[in-house]
């Protein structure tokens, strides 16, 4: 026999709320939610001046903030435009490399390999991942800096 309930039509909107504000992990949105912005290491650059006037120097591209970039102490000259750079790695790069990792944890290439059962467990590795690389990039700047 089939239950019957009474809701009040405020109890009803919040549900249908609620429920749909629930969206599904899908694999092309599985690292969306920690994955890098580049915010933490525009914030980790921040914190070293010469670090930032590096990376500033030369950069024409004004849509993208380069202090966002992976510093590297060793410069790269492009003779073409005659401009010398500090960074070879965006963030991107970054979100790729650690994404890669964890996939390989549970030895899988893609996330569309992994099952359903993997997902959080996948986001969690991610996450403890990106806040070890970051607290490594600071780590070593502030190393340079001394």
């Amino acid at each position: 026999m089939a239950k019957t309930y009474t809701l009040t039509e405020e109890e009803l909107e919040a549900l249908i709320k609620e429920r749909m504000e629930h969206k599904p992990i899908t694999p092309q949105g599985l690292f969306s939610p920690v994955a890098f912005e580049g915010s933490e290491l525009l914030e980790i650059n921040q914190k070293y001046p010469e670090v930032v006037a590096r990376l500033s120097q030369n950069w024409r591209v004004k849509s993208v903030n380069p202090v966002g970039f992976i510093y590297t102490n060793k410069p790269r000259y492009n003779e073409v435009i005659d401009e010398t750079s500090y960074h070879k790695l965006s963030f991107g790069q970054i979100h790729n490399s650690v994404r890669s990792l964890v996939l390989n944890v549970f030895g899988k290439s893609n996330n569309r390999d992994l099952t359903e059962e993997e997902y959080e467990m996948a986001q969690e590795l991610y996450a403890e991942l990106k806040e070890w690389y970051i607290r490594a990039y600071d780590k070593r700047l502030e190393t340079l800096e001394s």
